[in-house]
């Protein structure tokens, strides 16, 4: 090799995650598995920090996926829109307008 040229050896470290446990469970819950992991991951633990605790996060979180249920996929946005939107704050009035949608639509 050129002497300006240093080789930098190829390491990779497969036994440690970079995610948090609490992270990889909030994950593997989410309804929607698109869009960058890792930047979703930045987000979460900004708001895990900051904003609101775990528990209530992932609790939120299961309520959300509730209400999605028979959503198709591309209607559900990816989880670090999600997050970066803070839809967590709004998932009881999303709740409570899918219900007066459904009784209006009974009553014609």
């Amino acid at each position: 090799l050129h002497p300006s040229i240093k080789k930098k050896p190829h390491i990779i470290n497969h036994n440690k995650s970079e995610y948090t446990d609490g992270f990889e469970e909030w994950w593997n819950l989410y309804p929607r598995k698109a869009g960058s992991k890792r930047k979703a991951f930045i987000l979460y633990q900004r708001i895990i920090d900051k904003e609101i605790d775990g528990l209530k996060l992932f609790e939120l979180t299961v309520r959300y996926k509730q209400s999605v249920y028979n959503t198709h996929f591309k209607y559900i946005p990816h989880p670090q829109t999600w997050l970066n939107g803070r839809r967590w704050e709004t998932i009881d009035e999303e709740r409570e307008q899918s219900v007066k949608t459904n009784l209006n639509q009974l009553v014609g």
